[in-house]
């Protein structure tokens, strides 16, 4: 995959951006080893910051329904899914993201958990 960066001057002019290749684990999405975790936008959706997504795209309360992200950790003290889950959220809003874009996103995301 490639990560594509943009950056801004304080004014919000574009000053330059770069990309970075790196390599999406797909092994990653289907088993974790017993101290790790899976794609941290899973236990994001899972959180409740944005209390529309779970209704939405039909996610339990309860992450242990969702065996493809269960199988590791599933939180970790160092990181606030909740926190993470607002910044997510924000950037979307930042980007210029309509709410039915969002909730597309999250959809396609939440369904690979399923």
């Amino acid at each position: 995959g490639k990560f594509i960066r943009i950056h801004f001057m304080p004014s919000g002019k574009l000053s330059g951006g770069d990309i970075e290749v790196y390599l999406l684990e797909k092994a990653r999405v289907i088993s974790q080893q017993p101290a790790e975790r899976s794609y941290h936008i899973f236990y994001q959706l899972m959180s409740d910051h944005v209390p529309w997504i779970k209704p939405t795209c039909h996610l339990s309360n309860d992450i242990y329904d969702y065996h493809y992200v269960s199988q590791g950790k599933v939180t970790v003290a160092s990181i606030d899914d909740k926190e993470e889950m607002q910044f997510t959220d924000e950037a979307f809003d930042i980007l210029g993201f309509s709410r039915e874009e969002k909730e597309n996103v999250y959809k396609v995301t939440a369904a690979v958990m399923h």
